[in-house]
C-alpha cells in the first residue's frame, strides 16, 4: 500500500486530477479522495513563458494550450532544420547543407514562418542571436557551409571587404584582367620580394618600368592588396 500510496501522491503532486488516478489505479474516486484528498498539485513554471501555473492531468508542463503547441512547433522545426545538414564534414571541414539553395549557394528554407539562410539560423542555434545590422560570415568561403566553427559576425563593411577579398563583387576585375593594369600576379610577387630582399623602390620601379609610386602602392598594399602572403610564398 505504501508504494501505491506515494505512487498517488506522486502524481496528484504533478497535477494528475482525483480521476485520471481512480483511473489509473482502477478504484473508485471516492477512495482516492479519502487517500489523498488532502494533496493539492504543486505549482511550476510554464516551460514556454517561466509563468508560475498550477498544472493539470492534461497540461502539466505549460499554463496553456497556446504555449504548449508553440514549444512542440519550435522542437519541431529544430528537428526539421537539423536533419538537412550533412554534419560528416567534407575535406575542408565544412557542415554542408542539403536542401534548397538559393541561385547564389546560400542554404534556405522557412523558419517558423519566415525565409531564412540557413547559415543563419545555424549560427544562432549553436553560438548566439545575430545583433540587428550585423551579418554572419563565412571564413571558410563555401556558402552552403553550416559549421559554427566557421561563421562568424561582421559589419557591412567587414562583408563588404570579404566579398572584394573574394573577388566576388558584381563586376570586380582585377589584377592582369584589369584594362588598366601595367603588371601580372607574378611580377607584384617578384616585386614584394625583391624589395624585402633589400633592393630599393626606385631600382625595382626601373626594372619593372613602372613608377615609383605604384612600387611604393604595392608594398603598402594599397594595391593588390588581395594577392595573399601565402600566395607569394607559394
Amino acid at each position: 500500500m505504501d508504494m501505491r500510496y506515494n505512487r498517488m501522491y506522486e502524481l496528484r503532486k504533478s497535477g494528475w486530477s482525483l480521476a485520471a488516478i481512480a483511473r489509473e489505479f482502477k478504484i473508485s474516486r471516492q477512495r482516492i479522495y479519502q487517500i489523498i484528498g488532502s494533496v493539492a498539485p504543486e505549482n511550476r513554471l510554464c516551460r514556454y513563458c517561466g509563468l508560475v501555473f498550477k498544472p493539470t492531468y492534461a497540461r502539466m508542463d505549460y499554463c496553456c494550450l497556446d504555449h504548449e503547441r508553440k514549444t512542440t512547433r519550435a522542437e519541431n522545426s529544430l528537428d526539421r532544420f537539423l536533419s538537412k545538414i550533412n554534419f560528416t564534414p567534407d575535406e575542408n571541414g565544412c557542415h554542408n547543407w542539403i536542401a534548397g539553395k538559393t541561385a547564389a549557394g546560400y542554404g534556405h528554407l522557412c523558419f517558423f514562418g519566415k525565409e531564412r539562410y540557413a547559415h543563419h539560423v545555424a549560427y544562432e542555434f549553436f553560438l548566439s542571436p545575430i545583433l540587428n545590422s550585423l551579418f554572419v560570415l563565412h571564413s571558410c568561403d563555401n556558402r552552403a557551409c553550416c559549421n559554427p566553427v566557421h561563421l562568424w559576425l561582421g559589419t557591412q563593411w567587414d562583408n563588404i571587404q570579404d566579398r572584394d577579398r573574394k573577388g566576388r563583387g558584381i563586376g570586380i576585375v582585377r589584377g592582369a584582367k584589369h584594362y588598366a593594369a601595367k603588371l601580372k600576379e607574378e611580377d607584384v610577387i617578384e616585386i614584394r620580394k625583391l624589395v624585402k630582399g633589400g633592393a630599393s623602390q626606385s631600382e625595382v620601379a626601373r626594372q619593372k618600368k613602372v613608377s615609383v609610386q605604384t612600387i611604393n602602392s604595392i608594398i603598402k598594399r594599397r594595391n593588390w592588396k588581395w594577392l595573399e602572403e601565402e600566395a607569394e610564398e607559394g
